[in-house]
């Protein structure tokens, strides 16, 4: 058996459980990037707050604990005003544009003395630094015990935290376990950020920004962001923990990690590798926002009540989800949990889904109202997934995350669950959710979304009776193919139909070529039932390997409605053992996604080659003017998945040096620290989810 890791960054893969043993040592490095987030404004939410937060990882094979942290950095232009590129405190390059690393000399905010410059070293600066120099033992650390109703201390002194729930022999083994993993003075390290995607909310006034992520030391942090000068020193505030929080359910995790952390010299198996690598709050985070008159969550004026709420997911860390009422972001509350243990989520999986807030118009009592609803797939299935390359293998014996399930955003309760009783969903749905609000009301009326077993699906939740709501199956692919990453979900041109683009690729076995991937383009009418079909009703498109483009495929509405084939849509067949990893954003009819393909010969680079696609899907024209369809990137790897932005930034760059810097609207998607620039008009043209605040997968 193996289990991959996917770094998403400067690209690295691992097996938890069989490591690469033949070239690990490349691995033993720092700069590995993680998912990115950006605040909204607060004032104006179309557009981004110019701060990048990107979690980071340095892998170790010789340890269960990874080092990590959470770092700031903005968006801007390039010496020569060209390109758009990731800049440090001082304004400089984060990435060097000959070698693809990270620059030696870059600084990101929240980094200061001994620590300037922190370049690619992943314990320098940023979060960790404000825990060794600023906090140590003064850290906020919380936990939940019994019915986990109420934030108590995580510390030793707590009484309600008992030996056995740590795996712990005696009260002074368990306290040891909870010094080391709370005290940062015993126990110097943040731990590492993998596939928890930070989630920056913006408070507006004095509060400004926090920042809400996992890490896999048993923490989920809260943390004050915002930028620092680049004269200033690091402040009491900004980049400062607000609190950690460690959750019951990983109580035992954490013991573990620590007996496997004191012992990890003399307790190597026989190809130095650890097994079963412990993982935490893993997940990416999501946020039901509610602003007042003024634009801000919290100094409510009479009668209001604004709020925040973050959701915790867990990867592989467990088959939970957490709701923290935030609305005081240094005082969080628990506001509900639910596990596999809780009445009607039996078939809950690891939670991979990030949720997904919405509002929906539905009947309650025979009364119409709007309810926020948080909506995700069932998660993802170890036993089946992990072992079976085949992804509908009918000797597969499947017992979780198979279907959706729609809650009361505030309170946790089901309003609706699709399940294994519904003929054809028999896989798991591990994938994020894509939501769309269609007529432009502010209320959700479609969702689509893939599983395991290589079918696209849509649910209709229009009708305000739940008894009418319709799962229908629109795509099935050839046996052994996965939707791991969210559908794309974009009206066309012509406004006749929805373009539902997504990508197959089981990226947990990363070095895999016995399958063969596709990327789908279904077209979904807006004026007749949606069909269900499969490869063979599509029209197949290719790439010409020497221009890198569709060649004579290009094509216009006119063209499609004269074949029946591509009146359905179309498909690509990617190259030998090429995944689509992330899911496909569309903008200003600019489609862009990754994938990898792993090394199989020794002409290159060991971890694989990394893509980044982007083309026009309705002319199949590449970067949407006739370019090539997809550019690779240095050193390889699996790219994190892309984080959209819109932003107003300044063009400093005045050929007679007296005059004011232009102000520019740019949007883009960044993959970690590689951005793809979607143009300076900002996101016209894109009708995408309703949704109370930002969210990406």
């Amino acid at each position: 058996m193996y289990l991959s890791i996917k770094t998403i960054g400067f690209g690295v893969f691992f097996m938890s459980a069989n490591l690469w043993s033949a070239d690990i040592d490349i691995y033993n490095r720092d700069s590995v990037l993680a998912a990115a987030s950006l605040p909204l404004s607060a004032h104006n939410q179309a557009v981004n707050e110019n701060q990048v937060y990107i979690g980071m990882f340095r892998p170790d094979r010789d340890a269960p604990f990874w080092e990590g942290n959470l770092k700031l950095y903005q968006i801007g232009l390039d010496a020569t005003s060209t390109e758009v590129v990731l800049l440090d405190a001082e304004g400089r390059p984060v990435v060097d544009s000959a070698s693809g690393l990270v620059n030696s000399q870059a600084r990101s905010f929240w980094t200061s003395g001994n620590n300037s410059p922190d370049g690619a070293a992943v314990s320098l600066g940023g979060v960790a630094q404000g825990l060794r120099d600023y906090l140590g033992k003064s850290r906020v650390n919380l936990t939940c015990t019994g019915p986990c109703n109420v934030l108590e201390p995580f510390a030793a002194s707590n009484t309600n935290l008992l030996p056995g729930d740590f795996g712990a022999q005696d009260a002074a083994q368990m306290h040891s376990i909870i010094n080391w993993a709370s005290d940062i003075g015993v126990q110097p390290f943040h731990g590492d950020v993998i596939h928890s995607r930070p989630e920056a909310i913006n408070y507006g006034g004095s509060l400004g920004t926090y920042v809400f992520y996992g890490s896999n030391d048993g923490m989920f942090h809260g943390v004050k962001g915002g930028l620092i000068e680049k004269s200033a020193v690091l402040s009491s505030k900004d980049g400062e923990e607000a609190w950690a929080f460690t959750a019951p359910e990983h109580f035992q995790q954490l013991g573990g990690l620590f007996d496997r952390q004191a012992a990890y010299s003399t307790d190597k198996r026989s190809d130095n590798t650890f097994a079963n690598k412990p993982y935490f709050f893993d997940g990416s985070v999501t946020s039901y926002l509610r602003y007042n008159s003024n634009h801000q969550i919290g100094n409510d004026s009479a009668g209001e009540s604004s709020q925040a709420i973050i959701y915790l997911t867990a990867r592989r860390g467990g088959n939970l989800i957490y709701a923290l009422d935030v609305t005081n972001p240094v005082s969080p509350k628990v506001l509900w949990h639910k596990s596999a243990v809780d009445s009607g989520f039996a078939e809950l999986g690891q939670t991979w889904s990030t949720p997904k807030i919405a509002k929906l118009n539905i009947k309650s009592s025979g009364i119409e109202q709007e309810v926020p609803a948080l909506l995700m797939g069932l998660g993802y299935d170890p036993a089946a997934e992990d072992e079976v390359s085949d992804g509908r293998s009918d000797s597969t014996v499947r017992t979780q995350g198979r279907g959706l399930i729609i809650l009361n955003a505030l309170n946790g309760d089901i309003i609706w669950q699709l399940t294994s009783t519904h003929s054809g969903m028999a896989y798991a749905v591990p994938a994020s959710l894509t939501v769309i609000d269609q007529d432009g009301n502010g209320n959700a009326d479609l969702v689509y979304f893939g599983d395991t077993g290589g079918q696209l699906w849509k649910l209709d939740v229009q009708s305000t009776n739940l008894a009418d709501w319709q799962a229908k199956r629109l795509i099935t692919l050839p046996k052994g193919r996965k939707f791991l990453n969210a559908p794309d979900a974009v009206s066309s041109p012509d406004g006749y139909y929805d373009a539902v683009i997504i990508g197959s690729g089981d990226s947990e076995k990363p070095f895999d070529i016995t399958i063969q991937n596709y990327l789908l383009f279904y077209r979904d009418s807006k004026v007749s039932p949606s069909q269900s079909l499969t490869l063979e009703d599509l029209y197949q498109i290719t790439i010409d390997p020497v221009s890198l483009d569709f060649g004579s495929l290009k094509f216009d509405e006119t063209q499609s409605k004269n074949n029946s084939k591509l009146e359905n849509g179309w498909y690509l067949e990617l190259e030998v053992g090429e995944k689509v990893v992330t899911r496909a954003i569309t903008a200003n009819n600019i489609t862009t996604f990754a994938t990898h393909i792993p090394c199989t010969a020794n002409d290159c680079n060991a971890l694989g080659e990394a893509r980044i696609y982007r083309f026009d899907p309705f002319n199949l024209k590449g970067n949407g003017d006739n370019e090539t369809v997809f550019r690779r990137i240095e050193h390889g790897g699996i790219l994190p998945p892309p984080t959209k932005f819109t932003l107003v930034i300044e063009d400093k760059n005045c050929e007679t040096g007296d005059c004011a810097p232009e102000k520019k609207i740019i949007s883009g998607a960044l993959f970690g620290p590689h951005i793809e620039q979607f143009g300076d008009q900002g996101m016209g043209g894109r009708r995408k989810l309703w949704r109370y605040n930002h969210q990406d997968d």
